[in-house]
């Protein structure tokens, strides 16, 4: 007798599914633990919106809720004038979206309710852009927790973009959100500590490496690339390759161009580093990246080899890749 199928409508929420969310426990945090400006990304592929006089302070917390262990985000919001609100999202706009359009999605998050609770403080959205039809699917928060919100919708075939948002909302409290998933199909995972299923540590990070990759030194007269003088006051050498393949052309930031030397072939001498800039990824997203350098006064001739070395313990680079 032929074992039968079970289609997604029998699953329980407990049945592993792939989650199509980045970072969906609130893990990672490469880039600190406490945001407070719209546009900032918080926890990593977190991005926060504030709208109106509305304020609010995004902070890693320990997960609230008894049992779920790890780490949660928690916002402090104070409410401005009628129809302001603060948001977290994440955009599945290029990479995603093409594979689920037409099909239907569920998003579930769980969500705590601390200070100055009341009912509709706290939404989740599943939200789409560029189609005929939009969709905006809502869960709203009804107690003071912890509960799990749940959004469902079919995705638009002609969607430019599908966006998942945690809303602050209607009046200042704070509230916890943790657990969030993104799955194909009509019934949302399981958000709870008992049936949330999290992605390994490793395969985690890596999901976040591919939009931020940051490396900072810990110690002094770390030589991080070799290349060559261009001129006495410009340089270029090769920093990399990086751990994960970056998702787009990625942009560079760094602690601070006094953190930086170029030191002579000979080891000798070394002259300060003005200013970093990085032209393109060399060869590929995932290998060796291109950097060029303005010197301070020095004796370099073009085609004397350099090396670009970090003089401080708190000399840091990131790759910032978000599409």
């Amino acid at each position: 007798m032929p074992t039968p199928l079970l289609d997604n409508r029998q699953l329980g929420g407990d049945v592993q599914r792939p989650n199509l969310l980045v970072n969906g426990g609130f893990e990672n945090w490469q880039r600190g633990t406490s945001f407070s400006t719209s546009g900032q990304w918080a926890a990593d592929r977190w991005q926060l919106s504030i709208g109106g006089s509305s304020t609010i302070t995004i902070s890693r917390a320990t997960a609230a809720e008894s049992g779920s262990g790890g780490y949660a985000v928690v916002g402090a919001y104070t409410h401005g004038a009628a129809g302001n609100y603060a948001y977290l999202e994440q955009s599945l706009t290029t990479e995603i979206l093409p594979q689920i359009k037409g099909k239907t999605v569920s998003l579930s998050v769980r969500a705590y309710g601390g200070v100055n609770y009341a009912p509709g403080c706290a939404q989740v959205a599943l939200t789409s852009s560029g189609a005929a039809s939009n969709i905006d699917a809502r869960g709203t928060m009804t107690t003071v927790g912890p509960q799990t919100l749940t959004a469902t919708a079919t995705v638009p075939s002609d969607a430019t973009g599908l966006v998942i948002r945690l809303f602050w909302v209607n009046i200042s409290s704070t509230t916890y959100w943790d657990n969030a998933s993104l799955v194909v199909g009509s019934v949302p995972a399981a958000a709870d500590p008992q049936g949330w299923q999290p992605m390994h540590p490793a395969d985690d990070l890596a999901r976040c490496k591919r939009y931020y990759q940051r490396w900072q030194s810990g110690q002094g007269n770390t030589y991080l690339g070799v290349g060559s003088a261009q001129s006495a006051t410009v340089g270029y050498a090769m920093f990399g390759p990086w751990p994960v393949t970056l998702a787009v052309t990625p942009t560079l930031t760094i602690s601070a161009a006094a953190d930086f030397v170029v030191v002579n072939k000979s080891l000798a001498t070394s002259w300060p580093v003005t200013g970093v800039t990085m032209p393109v990824p060399y060869a590929s997203l995932a290998g060796p990246i291109l950097l060029s350098m303005t010197i301070g006064t020095s004796s370099l001739t073009p085609g004397d080899q350099i090396y670009f070395v970090a003089n401080t313990t708190t000399a840091w680079l990131a790759l910032e890749a978000n599409p």
